[in-house]
């Protein structure tokens, strides 16, 4: 007989799928074709329907907005703006009546969900952190204006808190990378049973344009409401694009750009935002090399997964390697410095030889870190 798991996570959206619902679907994937699983969430898409039809759905409220009142709010119940923001009466009444349904598993797929999640009886409760959540706005907060600096780190020590006191509730953590745990233990959380289960990426992708039928130009990819996403491209296109030969194309894909970020980028003839799009294969094969511009935020970056799972080479900034095992130097070039960046930038764009060597180690390196093999075991052994 089939364990019975419940899988309990923000959104379910497979039309659109950021890197953080990467993360998500492929977790549930592994679980729904070994157990049997009832998703608790705010929001699900008839995409991730039609791809788990044995699974069960159980959706309750909805994602309170981001405003002055619910961080004001957040103080008075004592809960992290964030998990404050994704909690409501009605999740928590479906997660209490769900425990009658005695599962063998609780799996708490972020701790947004935390609440809901601490709420169902289970005989196993496992949360899963996307990211070390007090490093990205402690981050965030160190080129921020003073008081929303002041906001940024109160809010992280918040978040410190409220995990190291939900560790005492949870059977498992799991983790990302390495680094992640590194942080976290920086901040005195820690649980005695911590696992880290990198991310999966379908490495073997079918071979796209060589290089002299690729258009020299650079591509980004992300959702570019978040913060990172933004600081980084706003620090790209002042401090980068300006050295880079005016012939070079950029083409950004993603939406939620705010209007600022649209002001500066479209004052270039050379780049054009494309916002959101529903095939992303055309642009990995005529691009030369993803960039990825980033000063703060947390954790394993897909995108760079995506792109290195391609064959494309990366130019990206120290936090946009962190967590990756070491062994990526000959696929990522990595700089903090604009005119170093921009130098990695266009060797790739225009070294046939060296663009080949970094194509084919990117291929070998997803290959060999991330494979998924050690989450797949956990699954089967556990269920």
């Amino acid at each position: 007989m089939k364990k019975k798991v419940l899988f309990i996570t923000p959104v379910v959206h497979a039309a659109k799928s950021s890197g953080g619902l990467h993360v998500t679907l492929e977790r549930l994937s592994s679980l729904a074709n070994e157990a049997e699983v009832t998703v608790l969430t705010l929001s699900v898409d008839e995409n991730a329907k039609g791809l788990y039809k044995n699974v069960e759905w159980v959706t309750g409220g909805s994602l309170r907005p981001k405003s002055l009142l619910n961080l004001l709010y957040s103080y008075y119940v004592g809960l992290p703006l964030s998990v404050w923001r994704n909690t409501n009466s009605e999740i928590l009444k479906k997660a209490k009546s769900l425990s009658a349904k005695s599962f063998d598993i609780v799996y708490i797929d972020h701790w947004l969900m935390a609440e809901a999640g601490l709420t169902c009886i289970a005989k196993h409760k496992v949360l899963h952190l996307h990211n070390a959540e007090p490093e990205i706005f402690a981050r965030a907060a160190v080129n921020a204006s003073l008081p929303t600096r002041f906001v940024l780190n109160w809010e992280s020590r918040r978040c410190a808190t409220y995990l190291s006191r939900v560790m005492k509730f949870v059977d498992e953590l799991h983790l990302l990378s390495e680094d992640d745990r590194k942080c976290l233990s920086k901040r005195n959380i820690h649980h005695k049973l911590t696992r880290v289960f990198m991310p999966a990426v379908n490495y073997e992708q079918p071979n796209t344009a060589s290089f002299s039928e690729r258009e020299c130009s650079t591509l980004f990819i992300g959702t570019l409401s978040w913060h990172a996403n933004q600081e980084g491209l706003h620090w790209y296109a002042r401090d980068v694009l300006p050295m880079l030969p005016k012939d070079i194309k950029f083409d950004l894909i993603g939406g939620g750009a705010s209007q600022s970020l649209l002001d500066e980028y479209n004052s270039y003839n050379n780049v054009k935002m494309h916002g959101y799009v529903n095939q992303v294969e055309p642009f990995y094969a005529k691009a030369r090399c993803l960039v990825a511009p980033l000063l703060s935020g947390s954790g394993i970056k897909i995108k760079i997964l995506h792109a290195l799972a391609r064959g494309l080479p990366i130019v990206t900034t120290k936090i946009g390697i962190e967590g990756f095992p070491s062994g990526y130097e000959k696929a990522i070039l990595v700089s903090d410095n604009p005119v170093e960046f921009a130098e990695n930038v266009k060797t790739l764009l225009n070294n046939q030889t060296l663009w080949y060597e970094s194509s084919l180690a990117a291929r070998q390196y997803c290959k060999q870190h991330f494979s998924g093999v050690e989450w797949q075991s956990w699954v089967q052994n556990l269920l």
